[in-house]
């Protein structure tokens, strides 16, 4: 595949990138969870971890599918997410979507992507939403990617299973999760952990070509940053999260200006 990217792609993804600040920055709520709960937050998979593929899963409002049916015999990149959360989740889903589509890769045929709610509080309308706002740009991925929920005592059994750990704020009604996303092998191995903010498309075909061939131990570019994010002493956004979604909006903003440039000077027969 060509390692060229184009302005475009530039643009889209230094938009993604904005999205996600002001998404951290307009909240300035005071958070409820002490410092020691946030650091309880955590998606460290156990040794030799495997998801329950017996495990009773069913799409929002429809029937019932044991997870085994769901892999589909497929390498699966997996997210748990919350169909309500307007902080991060809608986003990282996003990113995941642009990077898949740019591996190459077929979905349904090569791959799965499968989304698994986790608050009990969110509704059918909840995840169409959310396949709708950030999947629907890429047909193929839509349309094979499966957005399933459970009972609480179900997804507890896959979060403990892959090592996810995520509280809820009782008083501002949101949890605060990990923002790591899991790639299981066929058999439902856990392959690779990836960060949700950071994925490298030729990273992410590598991670499910590995999970394809059964090979584990694989854990890329891990960076601690949870869907929540904010200090509970001051109410204000974790400064390494922030700094690094900044230093991501201005490299391809500026990235994406000065290829615009050096194109528009190619167009008009000039050099620099």
């Amino acid at each position: 595949m060509s390692g060229r990217v184009s302005s475009s792609q530039l643009r889209k993804n230094a938009l993604a990138f904005l999205l996600l600040a002001l998404a951290l920055t307009g909240a300035r709520d005071a958070a409820a969870l002490t410092r020691a709960q946030l650091d309880a937050v955590a998606a460290p998979p156990t040794a030799d971890a495997f998801v329950p593929l017996d495990l009773v899963l069913k799409r929002p409002g429809g029937a019932e599918t044991p997870l085994g049916a769901a892999l589909g015999g497929r390498p699966t990149l997996l997210m748990l997410a919350d169909y309500r959360c307007t902080q991060l989740c809608g986003s990282i889903l996003g990113i995941a979507a642009r990077a898949l589509a740019q591996t190459g890769l077929r979905p349904g045929a090569d791959f799965n992507l499968l989304i698994v709610g986790f608050n009990p509080e969110a509704q059918p309308a909840d995840a169409a939403a959310m396949r709708r706002e950030q999947i629907a740009l890429y047909p193929d991925l839509e349309a094979e990617a499966r957005f399933l929920e459970g009972e609480r005592e179900a997804v507890e059994r896959l979060e403990n299973s892959v090592g996810f750990t995520a509280i809820r704020d009782q008083a501002a009604g949101r949890f605060a999760h990990p923002a790591d996303l899991y790639v299981l092998t066929p058999q439902g191995r856990v392959s690779a952990v990836l960060n949700g903010l950071s994925l490298d498309p030729s990273q992410l075909r590598l991670a499910l070509a590995r999970a394809g061939e059964s090979r584990v131990g694989w854990v890329v570019d891990r960076f601690r940053l949870i869907c929540y994010g904010l200090d509970p002493q001051s109410g204000t956004h974790n400064a390494l999260a922030m700094t690094m979604l900044r230093c991501g909006v201005f490299i391809l903003f500026g990235t994406a200006f000065f290829l615009a440039l050096a194109l528009h000077r190619a167009r008009a027969g000039r050099r620099w």
